[in-house]
C-alpha cells in the first residue's frame, strides 16, 4: 500500500497517517523517508514514547504549516 499512501500524501495539503501500534508508525515513517527522501523534514512522527517536547513540536508543526504529514498512533486524539 505504500505508493498509494505516498500519493495520498501528496494530493493533500496536511494528513495525519494513523497506525496501530507505536512500531508500525515507525515502520511507516521509515518507509515513507526511504522511498521519498525529499520529504525529510517535511513529514514527522508521533507516538507517546517521545519526549513530550518532540511531540510538542510536531503537532505545533502540522498546526501551522510546517509539516505536511505526521504519522502517528491513535494516541494523537
Amino acid at each position: 500500500m505504500l505508493p498509494q499512501v505516498i500519493q495520498a500524501l501528496e494530493e493533500s495539503r496536511s494528513a495525519l497517517l494513523f497506525t496501530n501500534t507505536r512500531s508500525q508508525t515507525e515502520i511507516w515513517f521509515q518507509a515513507i523517508l526511504d522511498a521519498k527522501p525529499e520529504g525529510k523534514g517535511l513529514i514527522e512522527i508521533h507516538h507517546g514514547s517521545l519526549d513530550r517536547e518532540v511531540r510538542d513540536a510536531v503537532e505545533q508543526g502540522i498546526k501551522t504549516g510546517k509539516l505536511r504529514a505526521v504519522v502517528c498512533t491513535p494516541a494523537w486524539i
